[in-house]
């Protein structure tokens, strides 16, 4: 409740507009869109494996094993996005927009080189993180090139998760 209360109290304050009334905002106002973005990636993974699970065993296990693989990139990515929202929401919350667009750059920048870097080495390894995984014959060749598809999608992926923790920090959830 607490919280709810510091947001209501910062979102009243002289200078800081909002389209809602200061009762009507919470946690949960901005809160919902971040939820319903996770729920539909992590619903997108369970489409994929329904999907390839039709094209039997093979198809199933690199899609399972690319999708562990893009995890560890979903958590960095992620852990980026929590410096921006921090950064941002202190820049904006200090009314310094320069800063924040600043920060906001950066974060952009940093996430792009980092999907471009992990992805890049991702591609290159992918053969031997597939035997990682211990899996042969056309287990091992459909997860190498699941990987290497998949990890093209890794700029992408850091733009619309650092945009949206940019969002989130100026309260456009």
């Amino acid at each position: 409740m607490k919280v709810e209360t510091t947001i209501i109290k910062t979102a009243t304050e002289p200078g800081i507009t909002s389209d809602a009334e200061p009762s009507q905002l919470s946690i949960w106002s901005l809160a919902w869109p971040s939820i319903l973005l996770y729920l539909i990636t992590t619903l997108t993974s369970l489409v994929v494996i329904k999907i390839v699970s039709d094209l039997g065993t093979p198809a199933l296990a690199a899609a399972i094993a690319g999708q562990r693989i893009y995890f560890v990139f979903q958590a960095i990515i992620m852990g980026l996005s929590a410096g921006t929202t921090a950064m941002v929401a202190r820049a904006w919350g200090a009314k310094d927009t320069d800063d924040a667009i600043a920060y906001t750059r950066v974060s952009i920048v940093l996430g792009l080189a980092i999907s471009i870097v992990i992805g890049g080495l991702v591609i290159v390894a992918a053969p031997i993180i597939a035997r990682f995984f211990e899996l042969t014959g056309e287990s091992y060749t459909q997860t190498v090139i699941y990987i290497r598809w998949l990890n093209l999608f890794n700029p992408g992926f850091a733009l619309f998760i650092v945009l949206g923790a940019a969002f989130r920090a100026i309260g456009d959830a």
